[in-house]
């Protein structure tokens, strides 16, 4: 019986560390800062994306409903301290990641404050049209555009009253 135990810890030790042993901050920021930009450009089926596998991107949650490209093909990672789900369109250049549980408020800051990361002079983005919708707060940042092109990124949280607040950052591409 000491054997078997011996056994199943030795396996245990020898496992790979899973997503599990990750927290939300350091997931999700690779998720908007690393794998949305990086997906654009992909071709491979995000189910079988080797960088989100290893970051825990393993619950397939289908398509999803998005009310501006329709559906988003989306997986989720169950880390140590929330949630982070990974959404890209099909039909539009599209990428939406979304925090959730106890690390995703200070998450949702960290990536706000290291977003000049992801492309040099985002700005806010004074013509965008955000819907109106009571429980939302939307921020909308974007580029300049290159090539008739611009890169725009909005923030959406639930206002503060929301006993579970959610953080949306979504990346997309536009024609100017």
């Amino acid at each position: 019986m000491k054997a078997i135990a011996h056994a199943c810890v030795l396996a245990v030790l020898l496992l790979p560390a899973t997503a599990q042993a990750k927290p939300v901050n350091e997931v999700g920021l690779r998720a908007v800062l690393e794998h949305c930009p990086r997906l654009f450009e992909s071709e491979t089926d995000i189910l079988e994306d080797r960088k989100l596998i290893a970051d825990g991107f393993t619950k397939d949650l289908g398509e999803r409903p998005h009310p501006r490209v329709g559906k988003l093909r989306t997986l989720e990672a169950t880390l140590d301290n929330g949630s982070v789900a990974i959404g890209v369109s099909d039909e539009a250049a599209l990428c939406s990641v979304v925090l959730d549980g106890p690390g995703a408020e200070q998450t949702f800051t960290a990536i706000r404050r290291s977003i000049n990361q992801l492309a040099d002079g985002l700005v806010t983005d004074t013509e965008a049209v955000a819907p109106k919708i009571p429980g939302l707060e939307i921020e909308t940042l974007r580029t300049t555009a290159t090539d008739g092109m611009y890169l725009g990124v909005q923030f959406v949280r639930t206002t503060p009253a929301a006993s579970n607040p959610i953080f949306i950052v979504q990346q997309y591409w536009l024609e100017e």
